[in-house]
């Protein structure tokens, strides 16, 4: 039986919920190896440092396809060294919601962020938060029929002021919703960010961005296949490659259009970075 031991607290358990929920700030909850399905979503409030002994490889938060896996709220809280795993939420963030704290050494993998939100199939960020040292593959978000059914971030939806380091984000996928007046557009099918963004020493690879179908009228248009950005963007020292942006088809009318596929931003400093690979139907690598 995997073993929860944290500190200050002097028993142990096998639940990460039940510790987490009477832990006070500033403590250290360390998680033995062990594979840890959620039936609600792990909750820090406080400013936890939630850490696995082991790592990744044989420390996991499995949220069974039915239940986000971490939400984070408190500038101290910091989540390190998990798998996070089938973790869904129809608003967004599927396998985590980070509205304040730290990501490090982390694996986020096979989230989804389904429905009426369509943001951040692995990971949802509030302003200022930090990853450091992750993996990010194989998340989708996406959107329904819907009259705004625009889905964005199939990695990584980050808010305002966010740093991303020393990360590969890969095979993540954006998806606009299908509709009957016009298909919704998917923005950045590895990162979405809604203000200023940094990312370093990382590398952005086979995501995807999909415009939505459009039934007869407009098709979805797709923006960023690597990374999105609407506000200011700094890369420095990252290899964005084989990204692409596709748009949606439709019955009646021409294709939706398609725009950087590597990225998409309003305004970038793009220093010592490799773009290679990267396709979109419309217009190019860079827009």
């Amino acid at each position: 039986t995997s073993v929860l031991h944290s500190q200050p607290l002097d028993s142990e358990a096998t639940n990460i919920t039940n510790v987490v929920n009477v832990m006070i700030d500033g403590a250290t909850l360390l998680v033995t190896n062990g594979s840890y399905p959620v039936q609600s979503q792990i909750e820090l409030f406080v400013g936890v440092w939630l850490k696995s002994v082991n790592g990744p490889a044989v420390t996991i938060i499995d949220g069974q396809n039915s239940n986000r896996c971490v939400y984070m709220v408190h500038t101290n809280a910091v989540l390190d060294g998990f798998t996070v795993t089938r973790g869904y939420s129809a608003v967004g963030g599927g396998g985590v919601y980070c509205a304040a704290g730290k990501i490090r050494n982390c694996e986020v993998v096979s989230n989804s962020a389904v429905g009426p939100g369509g943001k951040g199939g692995g990971i949802m960020t509030g302003p200022n938060v930090e990853m450091s040292n992750c993996i990010v593959r194989g998340n989708i978000a996406s959107r329904g029929a819907e009259s705004d059914s625009t889905a964005r971030g199939g990695g990584i939806y980050c808010g305002t002021n966010c740093r991303i380091a020393e990360c590969m984000l890969g095979r993540n996928v954006v998806q606009g919703g299908a509709y009957a007046s016009a298909g919704g557009a998917g923005f950045g099918g590895g990162i979405f960010s809604e203000g200023d963004l940094r990312i370093v020493c990382s590398s952005v690879f086979s995501n995807q961005a999909r415009g939505g179908e459009g039934f007869g009228m407009q098709p979805g248009s797709a923006l960023g296949g690597g990374v999105y950005g609407v506000g200011r963007m700094a890369l420095w020292r990252c290899v964005i490659e084989g990204n692409t942006a596709l748009a949606g088809g439709g019955t009646g009318m021409a294709g939706g259009s398609a725009a950087g596929g590597g990225v998409n931003c309003q305004s970038a400093g793009i220093t010592n970075c490799l773009l290679i690979g990267n396709k979109a139907t419309g217009q190019g690598v860079v827009f």
